[in-house]
């Protein structure tokens, strides 16, 4: 998933944060030496939304996306929802397409 980030442009300026899951293998110290991660790690499995409030509280930005390690973002992903905040002041939340395809989650916007 990092990969794609990097090929895809992105208007907005963002930061990138990765909560470990009390993964046992070597991925912090793999990520810990991509420059602009921030790598933060649980000592246990603390789950899907523990590790999302453990990452939001470190965030400086004004929006916030959560992703799970299996999630793979398409051209343009970011930039559609974030130009919605632009179009749409109101707007407390927006929420992507998501396409599951075997052991993969597509995220899209259209």
């Amino acid at each position: 998933m990092l990969e794609l980030f990097a090929s895809h442009t992105i208007r907005w300026d963002y930061e990138i944060i990765v909560v470990g899951d009390g993964s046992q293998d070597q991925t912090q110290e793999m990520l810990s030496k991509i420059y602009g991660i921030r790598v933060f790690r649980n000592e246990s499995n603390l789950v899907f939304i523990a590790s999302s409030n453990r990452g939001a509280k470190q965030a400086r930005g004004e929006y916030l996306v959560f992703l799970n390690n299996d999630t793979v973002v398409t051209p343009n992903w970011l930039d559609a929802l974030l130009d919605t905040f632009k179009s749409r002041p109101d707007a407390g939340l927006v929420g992507a397409k998501l396409r599951y395809t075997g052991e993969q989650c597509w995220m899209t916007y259209n």
